[in-house]
C-alpha cells in the first residue's frame, strides 16, 4: 500500500505549493479543456493535489517530474501508477537503483510515449474507435453468463480494444477483472450486466475510477442516498457512463 510521509510533503512551502497547484490547474485546463470543464475546477484541483501527494511517494517532488506525473494522471486515471493496465508505469517509477527523480520522470515519459503510440494511435483515433465500440457494447451487451463472467469479460476487452490487449497480454487483464469483481460485490452489483459495467469503467478509465476525482460522476452515483437499490444505481451509472462517453467523442470529433 502506498503511504505518504509528512516530510515528503514539505518539499514545497505552503504558499509555493498553492501557487504550483494553480499553475498546474491552468496548464491542464489548456491541455485538456473539455475534461476540466466537465468535472469542474474543484474536482480538477482535488485531482492535482492527489497527484502531487502520489508523486511524492516515488520521490518526485521537483516541478518538472511532478508535472509529468500529474499530466499522465489526467490521461490514464489518478491511480495509473498501480493499475495492472499500465505495468510500464510501475516499472519506470519503482527501480532498485538510486537514479535521480529527473531520470525516473524521464523513464516514465518515454514509457508513456511508447504506450500512447501503440494504444492510442495517431491523433488518438485507435482509442476513439475503442470508445465507440464500448458504447455499442454497453447499449446492447452480448449474453453474459455469471458462471463464466471472467471469460466473457476478457473476450469483451479483446473485442473492444485489441491494440491495448495485445500490448498487455491476458495476465494484467485478468488481474483487472478480479479487481472489478471485488468492487462490484462491494457495491452489491450482482447481475452480469452490472458487473460488466464496473469492469468496463475500470478498463476505460482506470482501476481506481470508482473513487477518482477525475470522474466525480461515478462516486456521486455510487454514494447517492436517493437511489434506493443496486439495480437502479447501476442503471443510473450506465446512463452517466454513456453520456460521458458521448461527450468525449463529440468533443474529439469537432
Amino acid at each position: 500500500m502506498l503511504t505518504v510521509r509528512a516530510d515528503q510533503m514539505t518539499a514545497f512551502g505552503d504558499l509555493a505549493l498553492r501557487r504550483f497547484e494553480r499553475e498546474l490547474l491552468l496548464h491542464l485546463s489548456r491541455q485538456t479543456p473539455e475534461h476540466c470543464r466537465a468535472i469542474g475546477e474543484a474536482s480538477a484541483l482535488e485531482a492535482i493535489q492527489l497527484g502531487i501527494r502520489r508523486a511524492s511517494v516515488y520521490g518526485l517532488t521537483n516541478r518538472g517530474p511532478v508535472r509529468t506525473y500529474v499530466e499522465l494522471m489526467f490521461l490514464l486515471g489518478s491511480y495509473f501508477d498501480t493499475d495492472p493496465q499500465y505495468p510500464w508505469a510501475t516499472a519506470a517509477l519503482i527501480r532498485d537503483d538510486m537514479s535521480c527523480q529527473m531520470d525516473r520522470a524521464g523513464r516514465l515519459f518515454d514509457a508513456a510515449t511508447a504506450y500512447f503510440d501503440q494504444a492510442f494511435g495517431e491523433d488518438g483515433q485507435v482509442a476513439l474507435r475503442a470508445l465507440r465500440v464500448l458504447i455499442d457494447l454497453v447499449r446492447e451487451p452480448p449474453p453474459l453468463k455469471p458462471s463464466r463472467i471472467d471469460d466473457d469479460l476478457l473476450q469483451s476487452f479483446h473485442f473492444v480494444y485489441p491494440e491495448k490487449c495485445a500490448r498487455l497480454g491476458d495476465g494484467p487483464l485478468i488481474r483487472l477483472i478480479d479487481t472489478s469483481l471485488r468492487a462490484a460485490a462491494r457495491h452489491e452489483f450482482n447481475a452480469a450486466r452490472e458487473i460488466a459495467l464496473v469492469a468496463g469503467l475500470m478498463f476505460a478509465l482506470g482501476h481506481g475510477c470508482l473513487d477518482d476525482p477525475l470522474f466525480p460522476w461515478i462516486s456521486r452515483t455510487l454514494e447517492d442516498p436517493r437511489i434506493k437499490n443496486s439495480p437502479a444505481r447501476a442503471a443510473r451509472l450506465e446512463r452517466r457512463m454513456l453520456n460521458y462517453s458521448r461527450y468525449v467523442l463529440d468533443r474529439a470529433e469537432r
